[in-house]
């Protein structure tokens, strides 16, 4: 019997550990404060969204059935209608936001493109890359910047084969060396660039490196000076590898209001406030179907996932970006509505991507 209870006291102990705290406070919605950051606020009635679905989903949330939920922010027609907070989590706080970064990389790409910065996304890989021209061959120098961005270049990468802590995966392996750039131009060209598709974390990090090198600024500081600041983005962080280079693939820290203003402006014809941030032509071909990933559930674009739901017997297209624990910023295009939702759900997969088909957009009008 003092096994029995010793068991069930060890048992309870972890749940309260593992097991997302549940929140127990009745939901009364209100409007989203106004904190002078450039977002107008407004009601959900305002823009024709129920309440009732959207309650539920707090509900469901506070429960702990999605996890470690952060946050879950609507702005639709321009406006920032619905904005709540979870698991002690508040808006001052800034979110590791994972592989959502890839989306603003992709970004900066199209800022440094429209700048003239890049010739074209047509530009083979290795022009950028001129002291490294000694990892070059027939068959790589077919790569080109479309490829790296679409995740097609063809080179031997596969880094959801192994888990990331294991020795045998190339992320694991690339962030183990001096040099990242070296490390993913040297791996063999295995398949015909643009053949097939493979999440590709080092392809992402190649982006960096042809910012830094065509813009003359790591790619924190063309982002600060070209995205960031421009939105009224002051206070994020994005870290850098021992060599300088700003990581590209992932390691960017902002608030999820700040988030909401990346994928705004793709809806919004690249601009904010009045000021234009980013071409159109960018963003037609950015959030453009390339190919379907091999999770079977999206295709991808530059750098961003493309989604399809079925509802109320229509199909309402995204694009959206996304990053491990569950980080998403999801672009409605057709609906004019942005949609960030953050998380924490680094172990345990919590199936957060229902929460926008099962409550969000049925409650769209």
């Amino acid at each position: 019997m003092r096994m029995i209870r010793k068991f069930c006291l060890i048992f309870i102990l972890l749940s309260i550990t593992i097991l997302p705290a549940c929140d127990t406070n009745s939901y009364t919605y209100s409007i989203p404060a106004d904190l002078a950051d450039g977002w107008q606020v407004d009601s959900l009635a305002s823009v024709n969204i129920s309440e009732s679905l959207l309650s539920e989903m707090v509900d469901e949330v506070q429960s702990g059935r999605y996890g470690f939920v952060h946050s879950i922010l609507i702005i639709k027609d321009d406006h920032l209608v619905f904005e709540k907070y979870f698991n002690s989590y508040t808006w001052e706080m800034f979110q590791d936001i994972r592989s959502c970064t890839k989306s603003v990389t992709s970004t900066l790409i199209g800022i440094a493109l429209d700048k003239g910065y890049i010739p074209s996304v047509d530009a083979r890989l290795f022009s950028f890359f001129p002291e490294y021209q000694n990892l070059n061959n027939a068959q790589k120098d077919k790569i080109k910047l479309s490829h790296v961005l679409i995740m097609t270049s063809g080179l031997e990468w596969d880094e959801w084969a192994y888990p990331y802590n294991d020795p045998r995966n190339p992320w694991n392996q690339m962030t183990n060396t001096d040099d990242w750039l070296q490390f993913v131009l040297s791996r063999s060209c295995i398949y015909e660039p643009g053949e097939r598709w493979f999440y590709n974390s080092g392809g992402s990090m190649l982006l960096s490196g042809i910012i830094r090198n065509t813009t003359g600024q790591q790619a924190k500081e063309f982002g600060l000076q070209n995205l960031f600041r421009p939105l009224g983005i002051s206070e994020y962080i994005w870290n850098s590898n021992s060599a300088g280079l700003t990581m590209t693939y992932s390691n960017l820290f902002i608030r999820p209001r700040d988030m909401a203003k990346i994928g705004y402006i793709y809806i919004n014809n690249g601009e904010w406030n009045g000021a234009k941030i980013l071409s159109e032509e960018w963003i037609t071909e950015a959030t453009r179907d390339r190919i379907m990933t091999t999770s079977g559930d999206a295709a991808y674009a530059y750098q961003w996932w493309k989604r399809r739901y079925n509802v109320n017997n229509a199909t309402v297209e995204s694009f959206s970006a996304e990053g491990s624990g569950e980080n998403y910023i999801f672009c409605f295009d057709s609906l004019k509505m942005i949609v960030v939702i953050t998380a924490a759900n680094w172990d345990v997969w919590f199936n957060v991507l229902d929460i926008v088909p099962r409550f969000i957009l049925p409650s769209t009008n």
